[in-house]
């Protein structure tokens, strides 16, 4: 029999004295643009396992069993050590590192109907979360992404208003050699004048927070904010949940961080937090459809070109601006760079910067990436081409082969 799951009434009177109260002032903080999310792995447990199940997957692996209360730094890095190699292959398994294209559009799609695919639409600027998996990069169109290495991606993209961000504090599976998890690679990151502590200091924590998803225990990047937040005395929000007869120790647990709660119930299989979430972006964004997030400036700098045939009833000059296809419920507006009068078609790029992608997000070949072989080809050629065309568009964009000539100064290859 299904468990029960909770109205949205039933959850604000599951603390009936501060629940509606904080909710209510967390909905004046996100329109006032004061909220940043921070998204733990709660969010993504629909499709990928928490890190605490996870490192008891694999510690049935070696025939041992992950002691209750357990440090996850020390048992990481026991794995590591006895698992070798096959720990981060683990990793890149069950986090989605080894997903199709195909595969995250599906994926993508699940998640626009869980609690995750809501915050485009009520944080369309900076998500920061210590998740490895890609599911925010899939529900943030052309976001950009930062993590330990990358973070003057960050920086760069913070300090000029470009948006949306998602800052990956603990790293990507699309880079398993760069992600924090064991205790030596978190005394690298965390020590205290490192780069990573200095852009939580110095940006992240300057702002209010909303915890998603987040147990708000044992784990470092909690004891730095704790550390920065007691100095700068913001307002934070947490949606957590605890048992019947609990809501007093919890939420007056947090309350020395500066966190106002709203609480549900956990012993209740139920989408609370989705609940909660819908209620929010019914209050700030009206009538606006769910997990579609608001437009944000076209300041990224990937300029798709597509050779594409003429419209025979019109006849197109070169220079001409023209729409074709959409991007953000907008169309999506081509400049023509060259005409083939003879063949009917038309080489087009955008008029202007629509995004910023990488060449590569992944594990790169020792010889290189070709352009054959890299995710910015594969996703121009497959998401893009499925989503900014419609059934009637997509037939009129010609294939187009090109010959990559190896670097005459360094003989790197070409590729196909």
């Amino acid at each position: 029999m299904a468990q029960k799951e909770m109205t949205f009434d039933e959850i604000m009177a599951y603390d009936k004295v501060d629940n509606q109260r904080n909710f209510e002032a967390l909905i004046k903080q996100i329109r006032n643009n004061n909220i940043v999310p921070f998204v733990g792995a709660g969010l993504s447990a629909f499709e990928f396992p928490t890190w605490e199940s996870f490192l008891k997957q694999e510690f049935r692996k070696i025939g041992e069993v992950l002691q209750e209360g357990a440090n996850f730094l020390d048992a990481a890095s026991k794995l590591e050590q006895e698992r070798k190699g096959y720990f981060k292959d683990d990793i890149l398994e069950a986090m989605g590192g080894n997903k199709t294209d195909v595969e995250w559009r599906v994926t993508t799609e699940k998640a626009k109907k869980e609690a995750v695919g809501l915050l485009p639409a009520l944080f369309p600027k900076l998500v920061v979360t210590t998740n490895y998996d890609r599911m925010l990069e899939h529900l943030y169109d052309a976001a950009n992404v930062a993590y330990p290495s990358h973070n003057a991606n960050m920086l760069s993209a913070w300090r000029s208003g470009m948006a949306p961000i998602v800052f990956k504090v603990h790293g990507c599976v699309s880079n398993p050699d760069k992600m924090i998890m064991t205790r030596t690679s978190y005394e690298s990151a965390y020590k205290p004048r490192s780069a990573l502590v200095k852009i939580l200091k110095e940006e992240i924590f300057h702002d209010n927070l909303l915890f998603l998803g987040c147990s708000l225990s044992q784990d470092k990047v909690i004891e730095v904010w704790r550390k920065v937040a007691k100095a700068k005395k913001k307002q934070h929000y947490a949606i957590i949940n605890c048992r019947p007869g609990e809501q007093c120790e919890k939420k007056y647990s947090l309350i020395d961080d500066d966190i106002k709660t709203i609480l549900y119930d956990s012993t209740i299989d139920h989408k609370a937090v989705r609940i909660i979430l819908e209620r929010l972006n019914a209050e700030i964004n009206g009538s606006r459809p769910q997990s579609i997030a608001p437009k944000t400036p076209s300041i990224h700098p990937v300029k798709p070109s597509a050779p594409a045939p003429m419209p025979k009833q019109k006849k197109t000059k070169k220079g001409e601006i023209i729409e074709f296809g959409s991007y953000k419920r907008e169309p999506l507006k081509w400049r023509v760079l060259d005409v083939d009068e003879r063949n009917n078609k038309a080489l087009l790029i955008t008029k202007d910067i629509i995004m910023q992608k990488a060449y590569h997000e992944g594990r790169m070949d020792k010889d290189g990436i070709t352009w054959a072989k890299c995710t910015l080809r594969d996703y121009l050629n497959v998401q893009f081409y499925a989503e900014q065309f419609n059934d009637k568009e997509r037939p009129l964009i010609c294939k187009q082969e090109n010959v990559n000539a190896d670097n005459p100064w360094f003989g790197t290859r070409g590729g196909e």
